[in-house]
């Protein structure tokens, strides 16, 4: 019996235990999770002290600039810090909540509100600024709320019903434009990506201590402390950015605030341009034509010194379009006179020439001093055909090229070349000193590079020689065959040659300068006729020798 009660009590007791113990863990969680509560409360409270604050500093500094006016004075705003502007700034409430979302400005912010209020008249009587912080409760029941006061200088008043202000040190405000900040590019600069931008800032006393800032943030190193008394930094800008100098007192008062905006273009573009000059490569061969070159023939064909196999040549990548001519200069062409003096197979009327001007210059004694000169050689000729030389500039063709960075397209003075960033071009013939010059242009804008070539020494042009220099018309009669013996120059018309000092029937060759001829079998343009128009050279008339009594030079309207 009595182990039975033994075993009864023991039950009791644990249940009673237990009941104990769930007693005490309730009252512990309770306890923790107010403290818990009230820790987080607290936390809450600071904060929103802290932004109330915040706004009360912001509200100081605009009332000690005298700047408490305009959207200032309304019943519900809010201040917005500055960033690098240098002064707070307004921001309207919501017109649904008439307040603002904690930070300011912060597109982030979260649970707490602010609303700024203005109540009174600071121009006719006292007047208070209400900062209120406003966050959710951690508990059931009503919003949380952090409420401070400020009321202005200008508020105290001596007026019935005012008080007087407590006594405090005097506020010294800084004179207008006490901080400047300037770039040695002007104001607000826009430059090329790496260029050098010098930022300099003044101050009228110096401060306790200055700050550079950057938005966005870097720049090169002008974040950190700068020099309280002013100074130069440089930085070399690759994306654009705000750089602000702020400065302050010692208990942290801010003194004033400068910032400069350095916008940065692309990349400035890079020419370079190189120039190699040279001459045209001409060559001379007395035996045919030279394989793989381009080659006139400079034949005269009244010559019978083996003159048909010689050749003035030229590369082929030169398009130089030579021309020759045996009886005159071609008409529309820059010709330059090929003349041996020596030589009595009529070398006078014998032209090379071409579709543009090359500085050549022909001499007959030797080459001409300062010029590049090719020698006419033929050794089977026994008139002197050993000290003639054709020659040209010394420097009259010139291989181009050029590169270029950060460029999309480039254009030549000379108009060659294409409009690649890149390229190459050959230019020949040149007569007198030039520059070269390409220009290329890219997001970044437009960059040149020039070359100057100096074409060398360029000899006066040699005096024409020989009849066919002369512009007057004339007719030249020879008793002899290829232009020997006894020779009459004559200009007008004449119905019988011995009236005209020739001899009747004693003409065998014949010349005719810028002029036409008609010439007679008989006297008195009587008989056969024979019309010669424009410049001719007849070096026998075959069965008209000795058979001519009358002729007609000029506009006769043909035989």
């Amino acid at each position: 019996m009595r182990d039975k009660l033994m075993r009864g009590d023991t039950i009791i007791e644990v249940m009673i235990s237990m009941a104990i113990l769930g007693v005490v863990l309730i009252t512990s969680f309770a306890t923790s999770r107010h403290s818990l509560n009230s820790g987080l409360e607290a936390s809450f409270r600071d904060q929103a002290g802290s932004y109330a604050q915040q706004q009360v500093e912001l509200i100081k500094q605009l009332d000690t600039k005298g700047s408490l006016t305009g959207n200032f004075k309304l019943s519900a705003f809010c201040i917005k810090p500055p960033t690098t502007s240098g002064a707070p700034t307004y921001q309207a409430v919501d017109s649904t909540t008439n307040t603002c979302t904690l930070p300011v400005g912060d597109p982030s912010a979260g649970q707490y509100t602010l609303v700024d209020k203005y109540s009174g008249d600071c121009d006719t009587a006292s007047c208070t600024y209400t900062v209120t912080v406003t966050w959710p409760s951690n508990s059931a029941g009503a919003d949380n709320s952090v409420t401070l006061q400020y009321k202005p200088q200008n508020s105290y008043r001596t007026t019935t019903g005012a008080f007087n202000p407590p006594v405090s040190n005097p506020v010294t405000l800084p004179p207008a434009g006490y901080l400047s900040l300037t770039t040695d590019k002007g104001d607000n600069p826009t430059v090329y990506s790496g260029d050098s931008v010098v930022l300099t800032w003044t101050l009228d006393t110096p401060a306790n201590n200055c700050k550079g800032t950057t938005d966005p943030n870097g720049g090169g190193g002008w974040n950190g402390n700068r020099d309280s008394s002013g100074g130069s930094y440089t930085i070399n800008p690759t994306i654009n950015r705000t750089y602000t100098i702020s400065c302050y007192t010692a208990d942290g008062t801010l003194l004033g605030q400068a910032s400069q905006t350095v916008t940065v273009n692309a990349l400035q573009p890079t020419v370079n341009l190189t120039a190699t000059a040279g001459q045209l490569g001409l060559r001379w061969n007395s035996a045919g034509a030279i394989p793989g070159m381009s080659c006139v023939r400079t034949l005269e064909s009244s010559d019978p010194d083996t003159w048909g196999d010689n050749y003035l040549c030229w590369p082929t990548t030169e398009n130089l379009g030579l021309q020759w001519s045996s009886a005159g200069a071609i008409g529309g062409l820059s010709c330059t006179q090929i003349f041996e003096g020596s030589d009595p197979y009529t070398w006078y009327d014998n032209y090379l020439c071409a579709p543009k001007d090359y500085g050549f210059r022909w001499s007959s004694s030797g080459s001409i001093a300062g010029m590049s000169c090719t020698q006419w050689l033929e050794t089977a000729d026994p008139d002197t055909w050993n000290d003639n030389y054709l020659c040209e500039p010394t420097n009259n063709t010139v291989d181009l090229s050029w590169t270029s960075t950060n460029a999309t397209s480039c254009s030549s003075s000379w108009g060659g070349g294409g409009t690649g960033t890149t390229g190459s071009d050959h230019v020949y013939g040149l007569t007198s000193d030039t520059t070269f010059t390409v220009t290329c242009s890219g997001d970044g804008g437009t960059k040149s590079a020039s070359q100057p070539v100096d074409v060398g020494n360029i000899a006066s042009q040699a005096a024409c020689a020989g009849p066919f220099c002369s512009n007057t018309p004339e007719v030249i009669f020879y008793d002899g065959t290829n232009y020997g013996g006894t020779a009459w120059v004559r200009t007008n018309d004449c119905s019988w040659v011995a009236d005209c000092s020739i001899p009747n029937d004693s003409i065998s060759s014949i010349r005719v300068f810028n002029t036409n001829l008609a010439i007679y079998w008989d006297i008195s343009y009587g008989g056969a006729c024979w019309e010669m128009d424009g410049t001719k050279e007849i070096p026998n008339l075959g069965s008209w020798n000795n058979n001519i009594s009358s002729y007609k030079i000029g506009n006769f309207g043909g035989c």
